[in-house]
């Protein structure tokens, strides 16, 4: 668990290893007139999206976490959307795709 978290910060990770940084730099990028309808490997040669996704990886790997172990599954999944609830976390995303 302590390297996945450490991978949304890594300078190297892509969109794919550091999506929670990506919504970051994706926030920045709509307020700077980035076309965000790109696909996700698109945007990261974006020089100003490529910049931003930079910024928001160190702002991540600044960030303090912890974590909560929960073993069955269908609690772990009805606690993810109740703590996003209640915390009114911005970046979770629960849409299918």
């Amino acid at each position: 668990m302590r390297e996945r978290i450490k991978e949304h910060g890594r300078p190297r990770s892509s969109h794919n290893s550091a999506p929670f940084a990506f919504n970051l730099a994706k926030k920045s990028a709509d307020n700077k007139g980035v076309d965000l309808s790109q696909q996700r490997s698109s945007l990261e040669k974006d020089p100003v999206f490529a910049d931003l996704f930079t910024q928001a990886k160190k702002r991540v790997s600044r960030m303090s976490v912890r974590v909560i172990e929960i073993d069955n599954q269908i609690v772990q999944t009805i606690f993810e959307v109740y703590a996003a609830m209640e915390l009114k976390t911005p970046y979770n995303d629960f849409e299918t795709h």
